[in-house]
């Protein structure tokens, strides 16, 4: 089993939820060992996500302009779009966070690759998101990303 970063783990919880949006709408039809894997690793990144979001959030509040009265100043204040220090600090303080060992133990499940193509009939766009998202929760598996047709 792979270690994640917090960087790797948000960008699969946003795979693993997008997946699972796109699979409802195709009516995908998951074998019970596959659904509970995505259910259950989707639960245990939430956490790392909800951290993630917090950790951003605190970081650009952290490093924006502040006005004599110690309110942020703004860019554009109907987008939300704060003015930052020009130091630089933001970019390093980010990518030191994201790139910390996250610490997720995800739920692996044991499965047959051809068996699962066989049996799952979804867009090209679909397979290939459960392709990488399997891959990631088991690191063993010979999972392989579909060629494009």
């Amino acid at each position: 089993m792979k270690n994640l970063t917090i960087g790797e783990a948000v960008d699969l919880y946003n795979v693993m939820v997008s997946f699972t949006e796109l699979a409802n709408k195709e009516n995908l039809n998951l074998p019970g060992n596959v659904s509970y894997a995505l259910f259950r690793n989707v639960k245990k990144l939430d956490s790392v996500f909800t951290f993630f979001t917090d950790k951003q959030k605190e970081l650009i509040e952290a490093n924006a302009q502040r006005d004599k009265k110690g309110e942020i100043k703004y860019e554009d204040k109907e987008k939300g779009v704060i003015k930052l220090k020009k130091d630089n600090t933001l970019n390093k303080d980010f990518a030191d966070y994201v790139s910390l060992e996250s610490g997720v133990d995800l739920y692996t499940v044991k499965i047959d690759v051809e068996e699962l193509a066989k049996t799952v009939n979804g867009s090209h766009t679909t397979l290939n998101m459960l392709w990488f998202v399997l891959e990631n929760i088991n690191a063993e598996s010979n999972v392989k990303v579909l060629e494009s047709v």
